[in-house]
């Protein structure tokens, strides 16, 4: 979900005059993809591979949009995203809950 949400970072990035910090975000990728895997692995199996995975992915996602923050000042969201994803999250919770019962 950060993914889809947070895509257009790289793109940011690698227009602006900071292209090379993608580069660094790629190596932080692996760094934690591959650490967390390294421990999660072998406690969780498959399970651990999916939540490395998805760990990654957000710290990744979560720095390229704390970059384009703090050095571009480009914040592309406000309240009315919030309440977005709020409604859309009570939503799916309520649908996940009445397809259990």
């Amino acid at each position: 979900m950060t993914d889809i949400v947070l895509c257009p970072s790289s793109e940011i990035i690698v227009y602006s005059k900071y292209y090379w910090f993608n580069i660094v975000l790629i190596l932080l990728l692996a760094i934690v993809l591959v650490t967390a895997n390294n421990f999660l692995i072998p406690r969780y199996g498959i399970n651990g591979a999916a939540a490395g995975a998805s760990l990654a992915l957000i710290t990744f996602n979560f720095a390229k949009f704390i970059f384009i923050w703090l050095k571009l000042d480009l914040q592309p969201f406000n309240f009315a995203f919030v309440k977005v994803m709020l409604i859309g999250g009570v939503r799916v919770g309520k649908s996940l809950n009445n397809t259990q019962a």
